[in-house]
């Protein structure tokens, strides 16, 4: 694919003229194509001076950074020659900046030594190396593929050896940082692994129509974050804002939307240098930035103006202390700002990367808009940079180039089936006629397995696997795990074995289908069927398959074959069938010593013990059982382990000895009385066992206890089964035959038995009769058995007897002091009980003796009465009779009640009277006759001090004062009447009192005015009138003027004072005259 290039003639750029001491002067001009380099290359330059230099005076160079703070910065830039510079003229000469000098951007500096002036030469960037261009285009395709798979190849459309990073014309220099989004080599190299972030590289249409030439942000889905890179060449060095005070932001924006978005920019964590450019949901473009001075203190500025849905050129600009906005050309905002943005590190520039704003907390997503062209420089732009800026030509990736395949295929994209190896040819002329051919060999990767599809069941499938491709560049795995080219493996069934061949761009599968034969039919089952004549283990391998033989060990050919061996035994079977294929298999009979063991105690042994059963035919007289003493027999037989045997014990060789007859086994074939074992590893000895019993005991037990007892008059009685032949009872003194027998009579002693179960096994017990005697029930009385509550009566037993009351007591003798009916039983040592008579006791009640008494203190003339319950006979302490009697004087009284029908009594608790002598009459003189209004006093004559006095008054008068003890009080009388005045003398139990009528005589009517007091007089309308007596209780008054005239009628009541509201009568004289006639003037004054 051909791509426009910028051919940039050579230029001189006239960077100043300065003029020496003297007047001489002089211009330096830098002469190069693009102002770039690489370390180590020679810089063409010129230096016209007007007069010859001073013998000593001469030209010295060097190479500061943008942004130089310090001279202690600048690189020292050599010449390739020395010049004397002895005349005037132009000279050229070359500079050299060291190899080892770091890519970036730089001014150079240039300074006579004498005069030492230090002036700006120029600008230029030194990169790595620049490649001429050729024309390249490669196939892309993988190193292999799959046998039979469809490949798929296409064609590097990145121009691979591209020189620079396309720039448009009259590009200014000191540009740090240049993303034109062309797609081209300097940029692929320089950007081709940033971050991404959601769908990443996103390329659309530019300004100008061309195709994938300017990078489109949509939201969060798409995000490229640049880092400082090595290979900087003009899109290096970007942080050298960090050092500039001055610089300028150009690029082109098209928005999608109004919404808010990060278009790009660069964050610090400390704020310092951080900077973005924005969209907002206003529909404006802003800018904010954080810029630091000297003393590192940090101040956000922002611009922000509308934009527009077109392509915008924008331009973000700091010029001394001032940072504008502009827009096509136009300012549309601007700050004033001091400091730089600084940053204490190289950031790196995220486009369409989320991101918080220096004046927000919470990140923004990217905008909806497209950019290209962003660039930055370390420097003021002028109007006609910017403006070449803005009408610059772009740059697209459009391609007619004409293809041809060696597989016939003519256009861009190859594709054809694989089955080997296969070389691919591709030839390419562009639209400039330039022609380019390009190879690659496409391998094929072809497993194949190796070895036998089918096995006998157990054997080792053994596999390999060849890839019949050129490449052995290749790595397996098998179905099973293997990773080798071979393959070994056990398979229980048909499978399908894959192998995975992995190579660098393919990964292939080959199957081999695995058949396992089945082995012929060799697995041994072994079984012991339960024979009740003999015994025997049946072998067998089932039925065969078709076209198998079996041979066994035994020499036998049949599938089944029936053995019992007398000691532990290997039986092999082998089979081969029509595949080849064989199996053998292999049982052991394993034969254990059982020990059989008979208890023949209580037996009469008189020839050997033999043990029969279906291990030897039943014959009694085959195996004979050794005497181990204690009466226990036993023998020792090889048996078949798991086999089950039935067998008998006989005491004797023939069947007609005593012998076993047994229902011991719980298996369904339990017959004929045979004993039945199971022969399991873990039991080695078989019994004890009594003849015909199941256990080491008895096969009956004739008599259940060792022991009998019985009470008097009670019997003993046995009955044995009637399955025994015989029976014999034996006392000291008797012999008995019957099935039932009955224990005579008070006998007691020993009582045996025999008696012989069938098939003449012999059964013998003993057993210990106790008979009881009568027991003894008699009582003993010791006292009356009727007494009175507090005595009591005795009772006893015969004490060698256990002795329970039927009070609960167990002793046996008893003591009783309340009514009851007693009795008791009596229990011998052998359990026997009998119950004594019942002896009635009666316990008789005392009668009540609880004296009620009235009073026990009282005054001198009074009565104390005293009581106790009726119905008895009392005998009184002060020889009075009946059961209540009065006392008028101090005593102690008691009294003995008696109830004559038990002669029971009681005698009461001890009662003190006491009689107190009445104090001295209490006479007193006063008036007996007084009148309403007075006041008296009363005296009493002859004072006690050991007494308390006290007064009351009926009627018509108020007792208001007295003296301390009460002798002396004082009366006022408030009604006309007879009134009782009553003195009272009283010491610490009794009182005395004495009684006189006093007459209370009226007032006269003339008085009644006099018993008024009326207040203020004169008044100013308002008049107070107070009753001193109780004479005008309820009377009324009427008030006349000075003329007669009656004005108001008063009611008076002698309990309150009144109060007349007369501000209603004008001043004058004024009369209240009562109903007696009597009358009190007043004067109103006002």
């Amino acid at each position: 694919m051909n791509k426009p290039k910028l051919h940039l003639a050579a230029f001189f750029i006239t960077l100043f003229t300065s003029v020496l001491g003297y007047g001489q002067s002089y211009n330096v001009s830098l002469i190069n194509t693009n102002n770039y380099a690489a370390p180590g290359d020679s810089l063409e330059f010129e230096l016209t001076i007007s007069s010859a230099f001073s013998a000593g005076n001469f030209f010295q160079f060097g190479l500061a950074p943008l942004g130089i703070q310090s001279a202690s910065q600048v690189l020292p830039c050599s010449t390739a020659t020395a010049a004397a510079y002895s005349s005037a003229g132009t000279y050229t000469n070359y500079l050299v900046p060291s190899a080892s000098t770091p890519f970036g951007s730089y001014i150079l500096l240039a300074q006579s030594y004498f005069p030492a002036i230090v002036d700006t030469v120029g600008y230029i960037t030194l990169g790595p190396a620049l490649v001429s261009p050729t024309f390249q285009e490669s196939i892309v395709a993988p190193s292999d593929y799959c046998y039979g798979q469809r490949v798929e190849l296409a064609i590097d459309s990145i121009p691979k050896d591209s020189a620079v990073v396309d720039v448009p014309s009259n590009f200014p220099s000191g540009n740090v940082f240049w993303l034109p989004f062309s797609n081209s080599t300097q940029e692929y190299h320089t950007l081709q692994n940033p971050q991404q972030i959601g769908l990443g590289y996103a390329l659309q249409q530019n300004r100008d129509g061309l195709d994938n030439s300017s990078y489109y942000i949509n939201s969060t889905n798409s995000a490229l974050i640049y880092n400082q890179s090595s290979r900087a060449a003009l899109m290096s060095s970007y942080q050298g804002l960090a050092d500039s005070s001055e610089f300028t932001i150009s690029f082109w924006v098209r928005r999608d939307s109004c919404t808010t978005g990060v278009l790009f920019g660069r964050v610090d964590s400390l704020g310092a240098g951080s900077f973005a450019c924005y969209l907002t949901d206003s529909c404006t473009i802003g800018f904010v930035g954080a810029f630091s001075d000297q003393s590192f203190q940090t101040t956000v500025k922002q611009l922000e103006a509308s934009l527009n849905f077109n392509w915008n050129h924008v331009i973000i600009q700091k010029a001394q202390n001032t940072i504008s906005l502009e827009i096509n050309g136009s300012q549309v905002d601007s700050e004033l700002v001091s400091g730089a943005l600084n940053t204490p590190q190289p950031l790196g520039v995220m486009v369409g990367a989320p991101m918080s704003l220096l004046t927000d907390t919470i990140p923004i997503p990217g905008a909806f808009a497209a950019l290209d062209d962003i660039g930055f420089w370390s420097r003021t732009l002028s109007a006609s940079e910017k403006s070449n800026l803005r009408t610059a030509e772009t740059f697209d990736m459009t391609s007619t180039s004409a293809y041809s395949w060696s597989t016939g295929n003519l256009d861009s994209v190859c594709s054809f089936t694989i089955y080997s190896d296969t070389l691919v040819r591709l030839s390419v002329i562009n639209n400039q006629g330039v022609s380019h051919t390009d190879s690659v060999v496409i391998l094929v990767n072809n497993p194949q397995i190796f070895g036998l599809s089918g096995n006998c069941l157990g054997d080792t499938t053994a596999l390999s696997v060849q890839n019949i491709g050129f490449s052995s560049n290749f790595s397996y795995l098998w179905s099973s795990g293997d990773s080798t080219t071979t393959h070994e493996k056990v398979y229980p069934s048909n499978q399908n074995v894959w192998v995975k061949s992995t190579s660098i761009s393919s990964v292939c599968y080959d199957t081999l289908g695995i058949s396992i034969y089945p082995l012929p039919t060799a697995s041994i089952s072994q079984s012991m069927p339960f024979n009740s004549n003999q015994t025997q283990v049946l072998l067998s391998t089932g039925v065969p398959v078709a076209g198998t033989q079996i041979t066994w060990s035994t020499g036998d050919s049949t599938a089944d074959i029936s053995v019992y061996p007398s000691q532990t035994t290997a039986y092999v079977a082998s089979g081969i069938n029509s595949y080849g294929c064989s199996s053998t298999d292999t049982i052991v009979v394993e034969v254990e010593q059982k020990t059989f063991v008979v208890n023949l105690a209580g037996q009469i042994v008189n020839n050997k013990v033999h043990i029969a059963g279906n291990f030897n035919g039943w014959d009694p007289s085959a195996k004979s059982l050794a005497n181990a003493g204690n009466g226990m027999y036993m023998a020792t037989i090889p048996l078949v382990k798991g086999d089950t045997i039935s067998y008998k014990f006989i005491n004797g060789d023939s069947w007609s000895d005593p012998h076993d007859s047994v229902s011991c086994s719980t298996l369904s074939i339990q017959s004929m009385g045979n004993r039945y074992a199971v022969l399991e590893s873990n039991i080695d000895t078989i019994g004890p066992v009594m003849l015909s019993s199941c256990t080491n005991s008895p096969v009956m037990e004739l008599i259940q206890a060792d022991t009998a007892t019985a009470c008097f008059g009670d019997s003993i009685s046995y009955t044995l089964s009637s399955v025994l032949d015989s029976v014999f009872w034996f006392t000291s003194s008797s012999v008995d035959t019957s099935y039932n027998f009955t224990v005579p009579a008070g006998y007691s002693g020993s009582l045996g038995v025999h008696a012989y179960y069938p098939h003449g096994v012999r059964l013998v017990d003993t057993i210990w009769v106790n008979q009881d005697a009568v027991i003894d029930t008699a009582i003993t009385i010791s006292g009356s058995t009727e007494f009175c509550s507090g005595d009591s009566v005795s009772l006893s037993v015969n004490s060698s007897y256990q002795v329970l009351w039927n009070n609960q007591q167990s002793t046996s003798s008893v003591t009783i002091g309340q009514s009851s009916s007693m009795h008791a039983i009596l229990t011998s040592v052998l359990g026997c009980s009998a119950t004594t008579d019942t002896i009635d006791i009666v316990a008789n009640a005392n009668p009540d003796a609880t004296l009620t008494v009235s009073a026990d203190t009282i005054c001198s003339g009074d009565t104390s009465f005293i009581s106790v319950a009726p119905g008895y006979t009392y005998d009184w302490s002060n020889q009075a009779s009946g059961n209540q009697i009065s006392i008028t004087s101090s005593a102690l009284i008691f009294v003995i009640v008696t109830d004559t029908m038990t002669n029971c009594f009681t005698q009461s608790d001890l009662i003190n009277i006491t009689a107190f002598a009445l104090p001295t009459e209490p006479i007193f003189t006063g008036d007996t006759i007084s009148k309403v209004g007075n006041k008296n006093g009363y005296l009493i004559g002859s004072i006690d001090s050991t007494l308390n006095y006290s007064w009351t008054l009926d009627a018509l008068g108020t007792i208001y004062t007295s003296n301390l003890d009460s002798s002396l009080i004082k009366i006022e009388w408030t009604n006309a009447g007879t009134a009782n005045l009553t003195a009272t003398a009283k010491n610490t139990f009794c009182k005395n009192s004495f009684t006189t009528s006093v007459q209370i005589n009226p007032l006269s009517i003339q008085e009644m005015a006099n018993s008024v007091l009326l207040y203020p007089n004169p008044s100013r309308g308002t008049i107070s009138i107070e009753a001193t007596a109780n004479l005008l209780n309820n009377q009324s008054a009427v008030l006349y003027d000075s003329y007669g005239a009656a004005l108001k009628e008063v009611r008076l009541d002698a309990t309150t004072d009144l109060i007349l509201d007369l501000e209603f009568l004008p001043s004058g004289m004024y009369h209240l005259v009562f109903s007696d006639g009597s009358t009190l003037p007043f004067v109103i004054e006002k």
